[in-house]
């Protein structure tokens, strides 16, 4: 995993806790297990950049989390 990966899981992973999140190591490590990524490429000679996403299903009772970004 690369270093945007690592923080955007730690970051959405996090469980809220009176207006500061608090960082959830277990929900973060499952949803590495599970993690899938992907990207999207623009046509050859396109002024737009790529787009990566990740996502991981990370069944009961943790849910689900996503991110994306736009960029090299």
């Amino acid at each position: 995993l690369d270093s945007w990966v690592v923080r955007d899981v730690l970051v959405k992973t996090a469980d809220p806790n009176a207006g500061l999140p608090r960082l959830n190591v277990i929900k973060a490590l499952v949803c590495t297990a599970a993690l899938q990524q992907s990207a999207s490429y623009p046509p050859p000679g396109s002024n737009t950049l790529p787009v990566h996403y990740w996502s991981c299903a990370m069944g009961t009772p943790f849910g689900s989390a996503s991110g994306q970004r736009v960029g090299w």
